[in-house]
């Protein structure tokens, strides 16, 4: 019966603890919500181990180990501290070898709490007829369907967003990103960041953020692939500031982009 109260506890407030619009709690190692219960945990702990104290040894040196391993690969940059998930984790799992640094990707915010978001811009490029905001160096085509070529190039894509009113929230700016990629090589995508730059009227960069493309490493190439991303970002400081969206290529690897689509969004 006590088994029974325990877990249906337990259960209970994971369900409570996970119910935070930040299921997560920002960026860290480990659900830290939970430590305020750990000596309430010990109890049944010890009455478990007294009773099956073999068993529960054994599964807690697993998990020791599995933590030690953890621990160690987030210190490497192996684990993200945020925006996990069970492709990513299955991808880097007991992996503790330094070509696993910095391997993952991707950009996956939540919205804010209680956000009041109002849509302030949408741009779609399908590469057929590239709007007058964004620039385009080199195209490839494709069974008729024209495509953004990075072959050999470390620049190519560059969107130019210019900044009104509207622009001026409360909180944040939040932007949704979905673009299709194709590698011709494989792990071609890997080192593609997208950056996300905020100029004043003079041309100074004062904000800038940057995140990699490729959420973890794909076996898969030569096909097409979809990417859902979403960024939060910071306020912007004045409506007559310019936003620069671009795609870096940093190893000049060969692959295509097509289908772009931006949305941006005030958080008051």
């Amino acid at each position: 019966m006590a088994f029974f109260a325990f877990i249906s506890f337990f259960l209970l407030l994971v369900y409570i603890i996970s119910s935070w619009w930040n299921w997560y709690y920002g960026p860290s190692f480990g659900q830290r919500a939970f430590v305020d219960f750990y000596a309430l945990f010990a109890i049944p702990l010890a009455f478990a181990i007294e009773k099956r104290r073999k068993i529960l040894l054994f599964i807690c040196s697993l998990c020791v180990f599995l933590n030690l391993i953890q621990t160690y690969q987030y210190n490497k940059q192996i684990l993200s501290s945020w925006d996990m998930n069970f492709q990513k984790y299955a991808y880097v799992f007991l992996k503790t070898s330094s070509q696993y640094r910095n391997c993952l990707g991707g950009n996956n915010d939540l919205p804010l709490y209680k956000e009041i978001r109002n849509s302030i811009f949408i741009l779609s490029d399908d590469f057929e007829q590239t709007p007058s905001n964004a620039k385009v160096c080199s195209f490839i085509d494709n069974q008729h369907s024209k495509s953004c070529d990075y072959s050999d190039c470390e620049y190519n894509l560059l969107f130019t967003i210019p900044v009104n009113e509207a622009f001026i929230s409360k909180r944040a700016l939040f932007a949704e990103i979905k673009l299709d990629r194709f590698e011709s090589d494989k792990h071609s995508f890997n080192e593609a960041f997208c950056v996300i730059e905020y100029k004043n009227p003079q041309g100074e960069i004062y904000y800038s953020y940057t995140f990699k493309l490729n959420d973890y490493p794909h076996t898969q190439f030569k096909v097409w692939e979809a990417f859902n991303f979403s960024v939060e970002l910071n306020k912007i400081k004045s409506p007559n500031d310019t936003i620069r969206m671009y795609v870096w290529n940093q190893s000049k690897a060969r692959f295509y982009l097509d289908n772009v689509q931006i949305e941006l969004f005030s958080i008051n």
